[in-house]
């Protein structure tokens, strides 16, 4: 009998333990976008919670499987994961969420860092903010950014300007950092592409305004970090979708996602069309696009990025006053003549691998490779243009932070980069409205640009209110020309190296109070010449020309009130830049730089954000930023022209954007958004401005969830009250032809489909 009740008992005891085993669950939490990990994340389930520790880890106990836990952390979207499994760790990425800027991660100083313990004055475009727009370019979103300036003469003709810096750039973004999850997107003459990553892939955008950054190389203008989508936890995900609209406009972008315990890919595929509103003006662009990231193990993970692009953008140039207050859809007559246009096909490779230990020692080691083949046939008597450039390089960081009541940090590293380019001219042959005709060979060079940067950053917590950032840049940059042009006998070969640039930085954050907080720094910027500016008019090397250089004095604020309803961030800056490079244009279009003057930059920038709910499902959100600017030249000589005194030529005065945005979580959303833009100053000698303008854009749309689909449909207006404007300005301009015009009132709409398991 004794040895019944003590099976019995035996079995009781086995069958209670085994009711109440409990599972534990461990993960990390981290930013989407950063991939860094989001200390103090709130981890739930029913009753239990958890807070995720300074390396975003936590482990949490639970009764059953499988079982919902929530995340949440300030300043990102909160998310429901259903746990199926205790084997493995898991890993959560968090959006950002835009009510709550303040909070999130930024990459300014490679350390896992909230925007609020950021020196510097940095702007952030979240996933939604990309969404507000038509999403064919990315110009208007990155306008709402004060500070920022970008033309957009047609898709495939645009120039980024930050705080006045590369406002004089004749085609193209120069002076201005790129880059794409730790792979460089400037090319090795300076020369930036954002449109070639496709919105479908960015997460967000982080720009980092004026030299305020030691671990970044030349760039005096700023920084522009495009940070990649990632897949979420144990889910995959097909999406389609089509875009159209006015002036033959057709976007299609078909998209796969997968994500797993340890690894996630996504790969995009677009493809977009458009007839322009000018003549010549037809653009197609097609681009297949990769990132991916696997965790090989509790502190480090290898990153992939891929992206092959094939762009054939027909070229409607710059145009005079004449036509522009005619006929502003005219193409330039000797491009449309020409039919003349822009094809390349290009790649970029890249892959990052991050790996940390407990001891708080983290490193990230990069390779990169770009290729890009154009042909560009141009009218006479520019010829016909073909270019082949290869770009290889690597970057390395290495970062110690502490663990303390006070923690510090240091980060220092190198990055590398080769460029060789390719460029041949031949004249262009073709007879009216028939197109190019190959002639004989003009010029034929290759040129070798190799720079390296070494960085030195570090940050350090003096109190809980009070915290230091110091660093520099060493840059050095030099380039080998090669001349393989045999028709003539002028030997243009040769070497040429610029002096090395020491570019220190010092920050000051003050924290007044938990949703207060006060900066400041000093920071020295450099930009080398572009590749035009690089050569005389006869192709040899320009011998005299020397970098741009600055120092930058800024201050600022950011915070919320009203329970954290109401979003600020204001900035003041003062930026003095000396040997200020003017590009001139000979009769025959060719392009050369001098050093010709100082200029003085002062502005005022400002952000506001304000969100209420009007009910349990219905929020509201109104912004607004504006960027008031003082630019001038102190000294410009330029030949017997003395413009000393006078407006930097390319840059507006003020710029403000607001709008309104209806978030339902019935479904419905939409935006109405407005753009001004001050007088701009087309010429050095101020006697030429374009008039200030107000462009307006509205886009409403309603998402349909019909589990496991998502259906989104959507339409929307640019340019609503059909605002006549240029887009973008050819400064100085020796042939009087000054104006893109703007593209007139016109329509889009889409759906995409969405199906996620």
């Amino acid at each position: 009998m004794t040895k019944k009740i003590n099976l019995f008992s035996l079995l009781l005891v086995v069958s209670l333990f085994s009711l109440n085993a409990q599972h534990t669950i461990k993960g990390k939490i981290i930013d989407a976008a950063n991939q860094e990990p989001l200390e103090s994340s709130i981890i739930s389930s029913g009753s239990l919670f958890t807070l995720a520790d300074n390396e975003g880890q936590f482990s949490i106990d639970v009764d059953t499987l499988p079982v919902d836990i929530s995340i949440n952390h300030l300043g990102y979207y909160s998310q429901v994961v259903r746990i199926n499994t205790d084997e493995e760790q898991i890993i959560i990425p968090l959006s950002v969420a835009p009510t709550q800027l303040h909070e999130v991660i930024v990459s300014a100083s490679q350390q896992n860092e909230s925007l609020k313990n950021a020196s510097a004055s940095i702007g952030i475009i979240t996933r939604k903010g990309l969404e507000r727009d038509d999403q064919t370019i990315i110009t208007p979103a990155l306008n709402r950014i004060p500070g920022v300036y970008m033309h957009s003469g047609s898709l495939n003709t645009n120039r980024i300007t930050i705080r006045g810096i590369g406002g004089r750039t004749p085609f193209g973004t120069d002076k201005i950092r790129a880059y794409f999850d730790q792979i460089p997107l400037t090319s090795g003459v300076g020369e930036t592409t954002l449109e070639d990553i496709d919105l479908a892939l960015i997460e967000r955008v982080e720009v980092i305004k004026g030299p305020n950054s030691s671990i970044y190389g030349a760039g005096l203008g700023g920084v522009i970090n495009l940070k990649p989508t990632i897949a979420p936890y144990q889910k995959t995900t097909l999406q389609s979708g089509l875009i159209v609209g006015s002036y033959g406009l057709n976007r299609w972008v078909n998209k796969v996602s997968f994500g797993g315990n340890h690894s996630n890919f996504s790969i995009a595929h677009s493809k977009m069309l458009s007839d322009g509103y000018r003549d010549n003006n037809q653009f197609e662009r097609e681009s297949i696009g990769l990132v991916g990231r696997v965790n090989t193990g509790k502190s480090s993970h290898l990153s992939i990025v891929g992206n092959y692009i094939y762009l054939k953008g027909f070229i409607p140039s710059s145009i005079n006053q004449a036509y522009y207050d005619s006929i502003p859809s005219a193409a330039a007559p000797n491009w449309a003549g020409a039919q003349g246009f822009e094809q390349y096909d290009k790649v970029l490779l890249g892959l990052s691998y991050t790996t940390g230990s407990k001891t708080g020692f983290s490193n990230t080691s990069s390779v990169f490779v770009s290729y890009r083949d154009a042909f560009e046939p141009r009218p006479r008597p520019l010829g016909i243009l073909k270019e082949n450039t290869i770009g290889t390089g690597f970057r390395n960081i290495l970062r110690y932070k502490s663990q303390g009541t006070l923690p510090w940090s240091v980060s220092g590293g190198m990055e590398y980069f080769r460029d060789t380019y390719k460029q041949q001219i031949y004249e262009n042959l073709y007879q009216q409205n028939s197109g190019y005709i190959l002639g004989l060979d003009q010029s034929d060079f290759v040129e070798n640009r190799d720079y390296y940067n070494l960085f030195l950053q570090a940050n350090f917590d003096l109190s809980s209110r009070f915290s230091i950032e110091t660093g520099a840049n060493f840059n050095k940059t030099k380039y080998q020309l090669k001349d393989l042009y045999v028709r003539d006998s002028i030997e243009n070969s040769g070497n040429y190296q610029f002096d090395p640039v020491l570019s220190p930085r010092l920050g000051l954050v003050y924290h007044a109070q938990s949703n207060r907080h006060y900066y400041g720094n000093i920071s020295h910027g450099f930009s080398p010449p572009n590749l035009e500016e690089t050569l005389l008019p006869d192709g040899a090397i320009n011998p005299d020309i020397q970098p741009e250089m600055g120092w930058n004095y800024e201050v600022g604020t950011r915070g919320y009130m009203l329970d954290g309803k109401l979003q600020y961030d204001v900035s003041a800056y003062y930026m003095l830049i000396k040997d200020l490079i003017v590009s001139r244009t000979n009769l025959s279009g060719a392009i050369t730089g001098i050093n010709a003057g100082k200029t003085r930059h002062l502005g005022l920038e400002l952000s506001l954000n304000y969100t209420h709910d009007l009910n349990s499902n219905v929020q509201m959100n109104y912004f607004i930023t504006g960027a008031f600017m003082k630019y001038e030249f102190l000294e410009f000589l330029d030949d017997d022209n003395d413009y000393s005194g006078n407006e930097l030529t390319g840059t507006p005065k003020e710029t403000v954007n607001t709008g309104i945005e209806l978030i339902s979580k019935k479904g419905l959303y939409g935006n109405i958004t407005g753009q001004y833009t001050g007088d701009i100053p087309i010429d050095d000698g101020n006697t030429l401005y374009a008039d200030s303008y107000f462009v307006g854009r509205m886009k409403f749309g309603y998402l349909l969830n019909l589990s496991p689909f998502q259906i989104d449909l959507h339409a929307g207006i640019n340019n609503i009250f059909d605002a006549k404007y240029a887009s973008m300005l050819q400064i100085n301009n020796a042939f009087g032809r000054y104006y893109y015009p703007g593209t007139p009132r016109n329509y889009f709409g889409g759906v995409t489909i969405k199906w996620a398991k």
